[in-house]
């Protein structure tokens, strides 16, 4: 579909003062579309309309569902937010699952129908372990707190799909930013001198860069026979220590420090701690079928981007 017959379309944002979802915003806008936001403080968001919604009180502002073309549900708790405490636990699982069926049941009840609806999740669906396999859509969901989380996830946007809505489902990897997320976490010992590989640094990271996740959501909305899951990650595999090796290269930090233990990081923060010591393969193949192009699909070009604020086509 091409950008002309889509100019002015108007998109909502569920979750778009996170750092994805301002990203996303700030794209969307630049390409003429009519951007609204839903936030528990509308007085936060200057750039965009606005409006109420809390999950936990399951509130929404009905204003805010009107004349929309497309919902883009990005809420959901940080996992990294601290031990996953019973409580912490609770807060991660009803910020997706419950922001989706409080989008869900206004939709229904005021008998709107907007063209596509697209969900994030996360490649923790297949599970947090150490094994050869590459997971593709196909595979079955895997049996710890995180896959059950983005089952669930996941489910709830299903129920767009059988109101007759396009239901497209985007199973994101770690997200590589220069301002947020992961990725300066990594890297903030670099001022320093010297980075580490955490535990065995055998564990794959299934990871994509800022830009080309903004990019597949806009590619994910233009293109009508985007249908499903698909998995968010680039197209190529990299271990903990062959990313952090890759780092220590690009950044001229040559010196090698030993590995983060795993005992260390168990204690530091609990069952969490499996979000940094497990990781697999994820597969991009799905999405590159499509036509779509990554502007960064190896890290030796995203890394240069994030640490020199360097550019692609």
């Amino acid at each position: 579909m091409g950008q002309n017959s889509i100019a002015k379309k108007r998109i909502l944002i569920a979750g778009g003062s996170g750092f994805i979802g301002s990203s996303l915003a700030k794209k969307l806008k630049k390409n003429n579309y009519d951007v609204a936001i839903l936030t528990r403080n509308i007085h936060s968001v200057n750039d965009y309309d606005s409006f109420y919604w809390d999950i936990s009180k399951r509130e929404i502002q009905k204003k805010a569902l009107e004349k929309v073309d497309c919902i883009i549900n990005l809420a959901g708790e940080n996992i990294s937010n601290g031990r996953w405490t019973p409580g912490q636990k609770n807060k991660i699982e009803e910020s997706r699952v419950k922001s989706a069926d409080l989008l869900f049941n206004a939709v229904r009840k005021l008998e709107i129908k907007p063209e596509s609806y697209i969900s994030a999740s996360a490649t923790g669906f297949y599970g947090s372990f150490n094994t050869d396999k590459i997971f593709t859509e196909t595979d079955h969901c895997g049996e710890d707190f995180l896959a059950g989380i983005c089952r669930k996830w996941e489910n709830s946007a299903d129920k767009f799909q059988a109101l007759g809505i396009r239901t497209t489902v985007l199973r994101t990897g770690v997200v590589f930013s220069r301002q947020a997320g992961a990725f300066p976490q990594l890297t903030q010992t670099l001022k320093f001198g010297f980075i580490s590989a955490i535990g065995s640094g055998k564990q794959f990271m299934p990871w994509i860069h800022i830009d080309d996740l903004v990019k597949m959501y806009m590619f994910t909305l233009e293109n009508q026979e985007i249908n499903g899951v698909y998995n968010a990650v680039a197209p190529e595999h990299i271990s903990q220590s062959e990313l952090v090796n890759k780092i220590r290269l690009i950044s001229g930090k040559r010196f090698k420090s030993p590995n983060i233990p795993g005992f260390i990081l168990k204690a530091m923060f609990g069952e969490m701690a499996s979000i940094l010591l497990y990781g697999s393969r994820v597969s991009a193949n799905k999405i590159l079928k499509t036509g779509f192009e990554f502007n960064f699909p190896n890290i030796e070009i995203a890394l240069k981007s994030l640490l020199y604020n360097t550019t692609t086509k």
